[in-house]
């Protein structure tokens, strides 16, 4: 419960960086967190850090699948439908880099980012 801390402070960011990895998809707090972002309006940056065991990328392997579910068993269909919308969202971001590298395995990118983050912040 500790994250939600953050949420008041979205409020003020104007960029998410969104750390992909396998576990971001099955986690609900980082539903949570994407969704709240986008409520307020924040650009989302999805940046891949971690493919899956067998090298694919980790939101081909049916995201928060078990979140949805938990959902539709609680007749919640406006928040499901929120958070499916916020799945789709994200899945028209382009990941940076794409699939199959990983910012881990190409430094150089770190530097497009701060780039890319400079430019909206002064935007």
């Amino acid at each position: 419960e500790n994250w939600k801390v953050y949420f008041p402070k979205l409020e003020r960011a104007e960029i998410m960086l969104a750390v992909l990895t396998p576990a971001f998809y099955t986690s609900e707090n980082c539903l949570n967190e994407i969704a709240a972002a986008r409520s307020h309006g924040l650009t989302i940056l999805p940046l891949l850090f971690e493919l899956t065991d067998d090298g694919e990328a980790p939101w081909s392997r049916g995201a928060w699948q078990a979140v949805f579910e938990q959902l539709e068993s609680t007749g919640d269909d406006g928040a499901l439908e929120s958070m499916k919308a916020t799945k789709k969202a994200l899945g028209r971001l382009n990941s940076e880099p794409s699939p199959p590298g990983t910012m881990l395995e190409q430094s150089e990118l770190l530097d497009k980012l701060l780039k890319t983050v400079v430019g909206i912040l002064s935007a």
